[in-house]
């Protein structure tokens, strides 16, 4: 299978890369201009990346750009994100949903990119990258895999720990909306947003790997607060309230989104795909259909 076509950069692109067959139960990208990319043939990439197929892997990706929404696949190639961010040639925030920190040092070393390091590789290596927001992980596992990054960059990484993100769905006063409120008031940059799925609690749906506690309406409102606007086409014009209430202060409008990637999915052999299948479906169909002009 090999859909590529090439296309001009817009906000509108879909894409849809496929290392493994996990989206075969799926229906969201039948919907839609969405480009299919079939990598499944490269070696070298699941999990690591070594280098002959990252050159691959960027030489079919480059001409579209950073722009749009890309799903691919499993965690095992949540790594994506930092291609997809070094084709960013402007200043931008990254905001990064996930329930590890993927700040790791790799078993071979930082030579090769990781899904599980591709985080600490874009602080340490992409110019334009000025500050990461990372939602998900629990507190602990930040300290103990990007304490010295933390140290090292100081203010450039925001955490919202899964503590925070509990006690925001509990109703407590948690630490989440002053940080949201500070952010976003204070960075006017445009945003690039990388969701891997296993940041949902297993009552949302379920991935491949140990997942978090974050509920679909506070994600959601968590979008729209750092957007700065409503990404839901069906949800109309409500954001302003909302936002108010969350960082205490009107909101400090509209902000560009340069684009989105999405991975987690469950692997279509793992057993008991059919409902997993369904579960991630949803919510695909849900990011894909966000507005991200």
């Amino acid at each position: 299978m090999n859909r590529d076509i090439n296309m001009e950069k817009t906000s509108d692109t879909k894409m849809l890369l496929e290392f493994t067959d996990s989206y075969r139960e799926q229906t969201f990208y039948r919907r839609g201009a969405f480009i299919r990319m079939d990598l499944s043939g490269i070696r070298g990439t699941d999990s690591y990346l070594d280098e002959m197929a990252r050159e691959e892997i960027l030489d079919r990706i480059r001409s579209y750009g950073a722009e749009g929404i890309h799903f691919f696949d499993s965690g095992n190639y949540h790594y994506m994100s930092r291609l997809f961010t070094g084709l960013i040639d402007e200043d931008f925030i990254l905001v990064d949903f996930d329930h590890h920190t993927d700040m790791q040092i790799p078993a071979f070393g930082l030579e090769l990119l990781s899904c599980g390091s591709w985080l600490r590789h874009a602080l340490m290596e992409e110019p334009h990258l000025k500050k990461v927001l990372l939602i998900g992980p629990p507190a602990e596992m930040i300290r103990e895999t990007a304490q010295d990054l933390t140290e090292e960059f100081g203010d450039r990484i925001v955490t919202i720990p899964e503590e925070e993100i509990a006690a925001a769905q509990a109703g407590e006063d948690g630490a989440m909306k002053e940080k949201l409120r500070r952010l976003f008031t204070e960075n006017p940059l445009p945003v690039y947003f990388s969701v891997d799925k296993d940041v949902f609690s297993v009552d949302i749906l379920r991935t491949n790997w140990d997942q978090g506690v974050l509920e679909e309406a506070l994600f959601f409102e968590i979008l729209r607060i750092c957007a700065g606007h409503e990404l839901r086409r069906e949800e109309g014009c409500a954001e302003t309230a909302v936002s108010k209430e969350m960082t205490g202060k009107e909101p400090a409008g509209p902000r560009r989104i340069i684009g989105m990637d999405v991975c987690g999915e469950f692997p279509a052999s793992a057993g008991g795909e059919a409902d997993a299948a369904e579960q991630n479906d949803r919510m695909n169909r849900k990011l894909a259909e966000l507005d991200l002009q």
